[in-house]
Parts: C-alpha cells; sequence; structure tokens
C-alpha cells in the first residue's frame, strides 16, 4: 500500500503530469511496483525526478534523487528546460514543466532498469498493452505493477 510516508518527505506533485500522451490529474503518482515506487515527478523550480531500478525480485536501487544522480552510470542535465536523464548511453526520460503545476514526460524507457515500460508523446508501453490518449483523475497510482507482499 502506498502511503504519503512512503514518499519523500519533500516530495510534492504536479497536478497535470503528461506522461506519454496520458495525462494524470491530481496528484496521481505514474506507477508503483508492489510497494515502491520507480519514478516520481515532482514541483520545484525544475522538475523533480525521483528514480529506482529493479534490481532482483522486489529490491530496487535508489538512482537518482531529487534530480540528482545516485550512480555513476547514470546521469541527469538540463536542455532547455528539459530534464534528460541517461543511463550508459540509453535515454531513460525527458521531462519539462509547463507552467507551475502541469509537468510533460515526452520520453520514457525504463527497460534499461528491469521495467518493461517505454513511450513518446504518442503512447505509453506497458509490456505487451498500450495507453495512448487516457485522463486519469482522482486515483492514487496510474501503473499498479507487480505484488505487494
Amino acid at each position: 500500500m502506498i502511503t504519503r510516508e512512503s514518499l519523500p518527505s519533500d516530495y510534492v506533485p504536479f497536478n497535470e503530469l503528461r506522461l506519454c500522451s496520458n495525462i494524470l490529474v491530481g496528484g496521481t503518482i505514474p506507477m508503483s511496483v508492489g510497494s515502491e515506487l520507480p519514478l516520481l515527478i515532482g514541483k520545484g523550480t525544475k522538475p523533480r525526478i525521483w528514480l529506482q531500478a529493479l534490481v532482483a525480485p522486489e529490491r530496487f536501487l535508489l538512482l537518482v534523487e531529487d534530480s540528482v544522480s545516485q550512480h555513476p552510470a547514470v546521469v541527469v542535465y538540463d536542455q532547455d528546460g528539459t530534464l534528460h536523464v541517461v543511463a550508459g548511453s540509453d535515454p531513460v526520460l525527458n521531462v519539462r514543466a509547463e507552467g507551475a503545476d502541469r509537468a510533460v514526460v515526452a520520453f520514457l524507457d525504463l527497460r534499461p532498469f528491469g521495467i518493461n515500460v517505454h513511450g513518446d508523446e504518442t503512447s505509453l508501453s506497458v509490456g505487451s498493452g498500450q495507453f495512448s490518449g487516457n485522463t486519469m483523475q482522482g486515483v492514487g497510482v496510474f501503473l499498479g505493477l507487480g505484488s505487494s507482499h
């Protein structure tokens, strides 16, 4: 179960997050894997990113904390107002703020981190399924993957 205590203490969600063509309204968490939150995007002067990799069944490693890399193979940089996360030579995430309470994820690929989720501005692929043009409001988590043992 995801609780306020599960979130970083200084995390404040955007009211609207466009995640690969899907709109999450009202502070919806992009995804969970069991009780873990592999991706969070919060408000700040620039989007604030928390990112984890699945390194073993039900075991995660924090890679990016508050938009700062915590792993030598992961780079976070700002280019023209878009935050980019790169692992080795693989792009992982592009996110930009559009105003104080809206952000857009234009690219996402968590496959290098053991999570079969990827997408661009046209759709989001989760395993063999695709999400495109959906609006989610009033839900805690958009994508709930795995178990919550």
